[in-house]
């Protein structure tokens, strides 16, 4: 009686919060209330909020989706499998995969079933990509999920050794602190924006303020990660609009007051100054590893570095990958965050900081200790 609860739980979830949104959004546009296509339209989008692209009206690919939706719905899939994980005792890996297997079978076949049947004729998406989409997306919140519950640390060393733990766990924190210093720069933006934000406002019906509103929260994660790749160095692309720390090219831009945090076009050295952040995320996570890693193994604080600047740059790619996509084929089409730059650039400003970080204090912990130089 646990598999059953778990695995639908998110699953009902997910589709009474999209049903509820877009009737908010039906209602503060001021349209006819139409609860069947409403539920309709729901189920069409379930392979959306598992950010598989779609296709508008038969032949506008649309993929860059908001990815709060997602986000919400995957942080539901990971609860409800740790709470699995935690009423049945599993902690074992091999134990744990069937029940990462339960939750990618049944979002996976959802999201096949809706593609198949397509309940809304104006968006359609692969059955074979919603189905590989919908199951991967829910595998993953699944075993992060799990193995939060059943402990990080317990089930890595099954695989690796105690500085491979400590890798991941440092390249994890890497990109929580970029993430966090991507939406701080785009909050300050934001602010020194206040005046264009409520110019955008303007521009729109009256009615419109809701919708606004709601839609640039469903794309703030979106903007959160521009922002990373923007701090990181290789920035990204709306359209012919393009941002880089450096340089910034202009043009036409959608009315969405969330953008109202873009740069000014034009070069503007001064900005390099937001190299400091990422450079500080790659020195703390250099602490991270010192705190779990002896000094007496320099080798082994260096390749817990690597590895942490490894797994912030799969992450990162992944996320560029996820957050860029086409725009239903208009002005402002595609959406671009270089996901192979992205990972090399945060590859570099963790791995480089981090391990001369490592390399300095493990000579200092040694003189402190009295112990001899070596590892």
């Amino acid at each position: 009686m646990v598999f059953g609860p778990a695995v639908g739980a998110p699953v009902l979830v997910g589709y009474a919060a999209t049903v509820a949104v877009l009737l908010a959004v039906t209602a503060s546009a001021g349209a006819a209330l139409d609860l069947a296509g409403v539920l309709r339209i729901a189920a069409a989008l379930w392979p959306a909020l598992h950010q598989v692209p779609l296709l508008v009206g038969g032949q506008d690919p649309l993929g860059a989706l908001p990815l709060l939706p997602t986000f919400l719905l995957l942080a539901a899939v990971a609860v409800a499998a740790g709470w699995a994980s935690a009423r049945l005792g599993w902690t074992s890996v091999r134990r744990l995969w069937w029940l990462v297997a339960a939750f990618a079978l049944v979002h996976g076949l959802l999201g096949g079933a809706v593609a198949a049947t397509g309940p809304a004729a104006a968006v359609s998406v692969s059955p074979g990509l919603a189905i590989a989409g919908c199951a991967s997306a829910a595998a993953v919140a699944a075993a992060i999920g799990a193995v939060a519950v059943a402990g990080p640390e317990r089930v890595l060393s099954e695989f690796v050794p105690a500085w491979a733990v400590a890798g991941v766990r440092a390249g994890l924190f890497s990109v929580t602190a970029l993430l966090a210093a991507g939406g701080a720069v785009l909050a300050l933006a934001l602010a020194m924006s206040a005046t264009t934000v409520h110019g955008l406002y303007a521009v729109w019906p009256g009615g419109a303020g809701p919708g606004l509103t709601l839609l640039s929260l469903a794309y703030l994660p979106n903007a959160m990660i521009a922002g990373l790749a923007w701090l990181a160095g290789p920035g990204f692309s709306i359209g012919a609009v393009s941002v880089t720390p450096l340089d910034a090219t202009g043009g036409a831009l959608p009315g969405v007051p969330l953008l109202a945090a873009m740069p000014e076009p034009g070069s503007t050295p001064w900005r390099a100054l937001v190299f400091v952040l990422p450079l500080a995320v790659g020195l703390l996570a250099g602490y991270v590893v010192r705190a779990r890693v002896p000094a007496t193994d320099l080798t082994a604080r260096l390749h817990a570095a690597v590895l942490a600047g490894a797994v912030a740059a799969g992450l990162c790619l992944v996320l560029a990958a996820v957050t860029g996509g086409r725009l239903g084929g208009g002005e402002f089409d595609p959406v671009r965050l270089p996901p192979v730059p992205l990972a090399v650039a945060v590859f570099g400003w963790i791995a480089l900081p981090a391990g001369l970080l490592l390399a300095v204090a493990t000579i200092a912990d040694r003189r402190r200790s009295g112990g001899r130089p070596g590892g």
